[in-house]
């Protein structure tokens, strides 16, 4: 039987796509803030950035009394300026807005500022208004740099005010931050941190193209079924012989060999005298006829002998 078969071919090569290697973009400066009091932020700023704005939010359940904190910087990278930090009338300083008064700021120091406010009238604070807010500026055009800016809150002090005296009810005045540790975190409601929105985008990096879809392999022919070869034909029944007809013997039969068998008597085999089979040791009595002769004459001979015999006895 023939079984054809189509072989499976895949399509699989594919040139890949060249595109030139896209040069590499780096963020001007990093810019973290961190505090032990306020949440941590970052952003991320590119060359046209010149300055950047760090916004602490405080809330509470009460007001404060007095507050006491410190700011770290990098002076290398960053650079603190009076200028940069007036407030509207630009005669005021607008470190802590929501402190009007009873407040000392040290901008002296490299790298640092240190301030303290104290108050019997207490501070009213809003959570949704800046508590500190501190805008610096960018030295230079920095590459790849990161930098930090720490603020320490060393104490924070809140109270109630006494409307007999004016001023504040000491018996309800409340340090939930001491020596820079938060003593008792139920007063503090909101204590976030924002910068600068980041300037700096990321280049989009080109997809690369996409090769194309390997061409499924053709379904396998199905093997054409085998031809089943005809059923042999069933041998014809073989004929039943017929009852062998005894032919009567012959008296000339002619034997396979063509030689001339005669017809041999019933208690020998059938050689006849044929001479070349004839070396089995087997006699050969002859015609019938022969010996009927032969036998007339043994006893011809036989009886004249006897009459011998007898008339040499007397």
């Amino acid at each position: 039987s023939t079984v054809a078969t189509t072989e499976a071919v895949e399509t699989t090569a594919s040139e890949e796509a060249t595109t030139a290697p896209a040069p590499v973009s780096k963020p001007a400066l990093t810019v973290n803030a961190k505090s032990n009091v306020f949440s941590d932020a970052k952003a991320v700023y590119d060359n046209s950035t010149k300055q950047v704005t760090v916004t602490y939010y405080l809330g509470t359940d009460r007001d404060l009394v007095n507050l006491e904190w410190y700011l770290k910087f990098d002076n290398t990278v960053l650079e603190y300026n009076n200028k940069s930090n007036l407030d509207a009338t630009g005669k005021k300083l607008a470190i802590m807005p929501q402190i009007p008064s009873g407040y000392v700021f040290n901008t002296s120091l490299p790298g640092k500022i240190n301030s303290n406010a104290s108050d019997l009238g207490l501070y009213a604070i809003d959570s949704k208004k800046p508590f500190i807010q501190v805008t610096f500026d960018v030295i230079g055009e920095p590459e790849n740099v990161e930098t930090t800016i720490d603020l320490d809150v060393r104490v924070l002090t809140t109270g109630e005010l006494d409307p007999d005296k004016m001023q504040v009810d000491a018996s309800t005045m409340n340090s939930f931050v001491v020596d820079s540790e938060i003593k008792d975190p139920s007063v503090l409601k909101v204590a976030n941190t924002t910068l600068t929105e980041s300037t700096y985008v990321a280049p989009t990096v080109p997809e690369t193209t996409k090769a194309p879809e390997t061409t499924k392999a053709p379904e396998t022919t199905k093997a054409t079924e085998t031809t089943k070869a005809p059923e042999t034909t069933k041998a014809t029944e073989t004929t039943k012989a017929s009852e062998t007809t005894i032919a009567p013997a012959t008296e000339d039969a002619t034997s396979s060999t063509g030689a001339t068998v005669k017809p041999g008597t019933a208690d020998t085999a059938n050689n006849g005298n044929n001479t070349t089979n004839n070396d089995n040791g087997t006699v050969k009595t002859g015609d019938a006829t022969l010996a009927v002769v032969i036998l007339t004459l043994l006893v011809s001979a036989t009886g004249v002998m006897f009459v011998i015999r007898k008339r040499e006895m007397f």
